[in-house]
């Protein structure tokens, strides 16, 4: 794939995302002043739990694309990008726990097993996506995250029907 290729998939990727989640926020904003009874916060937030697993997924593959063509401008800002998904999805995953300012606390036992069975499933897969991140150029590091890379693929959609079910409860 053609350097370019890549940059204006990447590119044209975070706008769509962007106009996206533009839009899912609005939503969100409607639901509350319409029917405020209704969690929309709790609702948004774990529905992008999901989308974060993607979009951290992304990101790790960008990096480690990016860097065996030897952009490393590129490759850094995806490898800030994930980390920085990494921490979202982390900071939201204990809020969805715990509760925060705009969330209240899960006590509901079939979510938090089920948010077990996520975290669990998600340890190795942010193990692999660390890995990655902090891999160069290196032939046997590029072997590596090759290997790596496969995991993530398969632990993305493992993560994301487990998040699916635990926002279905």
């Amino acid at each position: 794939m053609a350097k370019w290729t890549l940059e204006n998939l990447a590119r044209t990727s975070e706008i769509m995302l962007g106009t996206t989640n533009d839009a899912v926020n609005a939503a969100v904003v409607a639901a509350l002043i319409e029917k405020p009874e209704v969690p929309s916060n709790l609702i948004n937030l774990a529905g992008r739990q999901r989308m974060l697993l993607q979009k951290m997924a992304k990101e790790t593959i960008l990096y480690s694309l990016f860097l065996s063509m030897g952009a490393t401008e590129q490759a850094a800002r995806n490898k800030k990008l994930s980390g920085e998904t990494k921490v979202i999805f982390e900071e939201t995953h204990d809020a969805l726990l715990h509760g925060n300012e705009i969330l209240p606390k899960t006590t509901n036992v079939c979510i938090l097993q089920q948010m077990h069975v996520l975290w669990e499933s998600f340890e190795p897969f942010r193990e692999d996506i660390i890995s990655v991140l902090n891999g160069d150029d290196s032939e046997k590091s590029m072997l590596e995250q090759k290997a790596a890379l496969r995991r993530i693929d398969t632990d993305t959609e493992v993560n994301f029907r487990a998040m699916h079910k635990a926002v279905g409860w």
